[in-house]
């Protein structure tokens, strides 16, 4: 759905600038998104109900601007409405679904800013000679979609591809094995996270999406739709790449060669940036969690606050500005760490892979909240039905000398407590 996605992107793009200001479109421009925030002098955005997009924001420049005034006579509210609208109605036509439906949700007409999370955001420039329309959206997956759906479709695509014992394997070195994980990953959209190396102790994750499995003389490639253009100054062709994959709770591990910056054909000329990799001789599997992990049955609501070099963890909340600050709940927890669903309605605030943050735990039963130290190893978005996004941050659990233990022994035993609950409740229903 990815590629489809981004192709009623660009055709919807242009065929509302062709009608509602008789511009065509001279230059086009596909590229990922990075964590951040983006502002545009006008900003419409448009929600979306049964199809293969949630949001879409629509953004244009200042000489676009002045040109809708300009030609639809109107205020310009009431002009970068009337152009989200066509454009909406444009994207419906061209969007996959059952009856996809929408709504121009909200306009701007001053300095707007968006916030991008950098997994799977995607942004579209479409150039005419009177200023520019920009398109932003995050892009999901195709078993993203199935899977808020509430569809079987992932078990299906594995029992398809992968022997019935692939989770208790520790390595697959068979090559057929490896093709056919391999297509499995491709089919399903699913992320790869690419750690690539920036000097002997650093490296930058990217992450992408198998586009293509080919044959480049004789040798088979891997077509990544991945952006390294900021990479270009030390990643060079035959670099070695580790990536890594999710499916269902496991991880898969494969090393990779960097063989070169490709581009991959969406539309009427348009295209995305890729990169080629050789495929991998083997895939190691491992569980994505160190330690046993528990659905949180109770509501247990959650704020984040990052820790700087300087703030000691201790005053991370005292030190931290507002807009910083992530509010969320608890959606499972282990010995060794928690899968936090942040509310957007509440805080804006980005989190980055690696970021030190303090985690502070409102159990109901408790008096006083939990302060837990921890560091970010996953920040995602997943759909929480098939209409909306929410974000998800994984953190790993440190010891800090500056926080009570009392609190991460209180979760190890909450952790205990839950998993004697259910182990009790299956012995009963077993009796039966």
């Amino acid at each position: 759905m990815l590629l489809e996605s981004l192709k009623a992107l660009i055709l919807a793009g242009k065929e509302t600038l062709q009608q509602d200001c008789n511009l065509p479109v001279r230059g086009a421009a596909v590229s990922q998104v990075h964590q951040g925030r983006l502002s545009f002098p006008a900003l419409a955005e448009i929600q979306i109900r049964s199809g293969t997009l949630q949001t879409v924001y629509l953004g244009c420049d200042k000489d676009l601007k002045d040109h809708l005034v300009a030609v639809g006579g109107a205020k310009l509210k009431e002009s970068v409405e009337s152009l989200a609208k066509t454009f909406l109605s444009q994207l419906l036509a061209e969007m996959e679904g059952r009856h996809p439906r929408g709504r121009v949700a909200m306009v701007h007409v001053s300095n707007a800013g968006v916030t991008t999370r950098g997994v799977r955001s995607f942004g579209i420039r479409l150039a005419t000679g009177k200023g520019q329309l920009f398109l932003l959206a995050e892009v999901p997956s195709k078993v993203e979609l199935e899977l808020a759906k509430g569809t079987d479709y992932l078990s299906g695509m594995i029992s398809t591809y992968l022997p019935a014992d692939w989770m208790n394997r520790e390595v697959v070195t068979n090559r057929a094995l490896v093709d056919s994980t391999l297509k499995l990953m491709h089919k399903i959209e699913s992320d790869v996270y690419l750690e690539v190396p920036r000097g002997e102790d650093e490296a930058a994750i990217h992450a992408g999406t198998i586009l293509e499995r080919s044959l480049v003389e004789g040798a088979p490639v891997l077509k990544i739709g991945v952006d390294l253009s900021r990479e270009s100054g030390t990643l060079a062709p035959g670099a070695a790449i580790h990536a890594t994959a999710g499916l269902e709770d496991r991880s898969l591990d494969f090393e990779v060669i960097y063989l070169g910056p490709a581009t991959h054909s969406l539309t009427a000329g348009v295209s995305m940036h890729a990169a080629l990799f050789s495929v991998p001789e083997s895939l190691a599997i491992a569980q994505r969690r160190k330690a046993f992990r528990i659905p949180v049955p109770t509501a247990v609501s959650v704020e984040i606050a990052p820790v700087d070099e300087d703030v000691p963890a201790l005053e991370a909340f005292q030190r931290a500005a507002e807009e910083r600050v992530g509010y969320g709940r608890l959606a499972d927890l282990s010995f060794s760490g928690a899968r936090i669903v942040l509310d957007l309605e509440r805080s804006q605030a980005a989190f980055k892979e690696g970021q030190r943050v303090v985690c502070r735990l409102v159990f109901p039963d408790e008096f006083e909240p939990m302060d837990v130290m921890g560091i970010v190893r996953r920040q995602s978005k997943t759909l929480a039905n098939r209409n909306e996004w929410q974000d998800e941050v994984g953190l790993e659990f440190l010891v800090s000398p500056d926080l009570d233990r009392r609190a991460l022994d209180y979760v190890r035993q909450f952790v205990l407590t839950e998993q004697r609950a259910k182990l009790a409740q299956r012995m009963v229903l077993g009796k039966r």
